[in-house]
């Protein structure tokens, strides 16, 4: 409101320089003019210049405000890598998508080295992988594609040497070391009975030695013998006793 007021005034205004400029330009020939009509022998005077008529200020409105950000069901941030730091800027975890498809969110130590990682594999096993400050795979759990849960112990150069798991037949535990070839060479587990098993395997994956190969039967347990009791000797006769070496009777006189 106050805006068109004040385009208005300026309108005003701008008119009525613009009379007064017309005016003064008309001189003696403009009646009523000082100087003019019939008034003769004075000398007209230069008309000044006309006066430009000011520029309206152009209109402007105010902003609305911004509106608050409300996040709601339908709201997603969608990013490819998430890095957090700490108070220098270090980065110090991140989550991101791994080169093979998987995600994987991943923890650095002081040196700036990937420790941990806490991901899902391309093709939906779920892993974790713990590491050594040269960054190298030492421990590994993951859930297989049987659902068998499995523990692997890695060596510097990255090839598994032991391995603890539960067989996806009976879910027994299975215990394996490997040689440097990579190949099973002991297994230690348990039968769907429970029964301990021992299995030495060669290089080229043969079982040669079973222990036991027939787990003896358990021996039924002997009943224990029951207590017998000595029966107590009778008192010896009056005027008697009893030679316990010599079992004779001897009467002693009175």
């Amino acid at each position: 409101m106050k805006n068109k007021r004040g385009i208005i005034a300026r309108t005003l205004l701008t008119l009525f320089v613009s009379v007064i400029g017309f005016m003064v330009m008309a001189g003696p020939s403009c009646p009523g003019a000082p100087g003019g009509g019939d008034n003769g022998g004075a000398t007209a005077q230069p008309a000044p210049p006309p006066v430009p008529a000011p520029t309206p200020a152009p209109v402007t409105t105010a902003p609305e405000p911004a509106k608050p950000v409300t996040l709601g069901k339908q709201n997603n941030l969608e990013v490819g890598r998430l890095v957090l730091t700490n108070a220098n800027g270090i980065e110090k975890a991140r989550l991101e998508v791994l080169p093979d498809g998987g995600v994987g969110f991943i923890f650095k130590d002081e040196a700036g080295v990937d420790r941990t990682m806490l991901g899902v594999g391309s093709d939906g096993t779920p892993v974790i992988v713990m590491r050594d400050k040269a960054g190298m795979d030492r421990v590994q759990v993951i859930v297989d594609e049987d659902d068998s849960p499995e523990i692997d112990l890695i060596n510097r150069e990255g090839k598994i040497k032991a391995s603890l798991a539960l067989e996806p037949e009976n879910d027994q535990p299975l215990l394996t070391f490997f040689s440097d070839g990579d190949t099973a060479m002991t297994t230690y587990s348990l039968t769907s009975e429970g029964d301990p098993r021992l299995v030495y395997i060669d290089e080229k994956g043969k079982e040669q030695v079973i222990i036991p190969k027939e787990l003896p039967k358990p021996k039924p347990k002997a009943k224990p013998k029951p207590k017998v009791t000595p029966k107590p000797e009778p008192p010896p006769f009056r005027g008697e006793t009893i030679s316990r070496k010599k079992q004779k009777k001897v009467r002693i006189r009175k």
